[in-house]
């Protein structure tokens, strides 16, 4: 990685951390809002679609035991892809291959 392709991420990210810090009010009222709506109808939910929203949701992606190393691998994989490190991109390779074997295993 050239020091152009650095400086680019870096000014990425101080777009972004200017950005946050400009609109952290706004960003503070939305979250609150959605904590509220999310209190909101988890309250109106029955225990079975409570169930079934933690057996499909984002989290229970990670805990599934073929699913998460998949997952995780293509997230790491990627990066390494993105930012052109080698050992990241292996590291992905890696759990995506584990991944298959289990998927094949079971």
């Amino acid at each position: 990685m050239d020091k152009d392709q650095l400086a680019i991420i870096g000014f990425i990210f101080l777009f972004l951390f200017v950005g946050a810090l400009y609109f952290s009010v706004e960003i503070s009222d939305w979250l609150e809002k959605k904590k509220k709506q999310y209190l909101k109808s988890k309250t109106k939910l029955t225990t079975k679609q409570m169930e079934e929203s933690e057996r499909t949701g984002w989290r229970a992606l990670f805990k599934n035991k073929v699913i998460a190393p998949l997952t995780i691998g293509h997230i790491i994989g990627g990066l390494g892809i993105i930012f052109d490190n080698n050992i990241l991109a292996w590291i992905g390779v890696s759990f995506i291959v584990y991944g298959f074997y289990l998927m094949i295993n079971n």
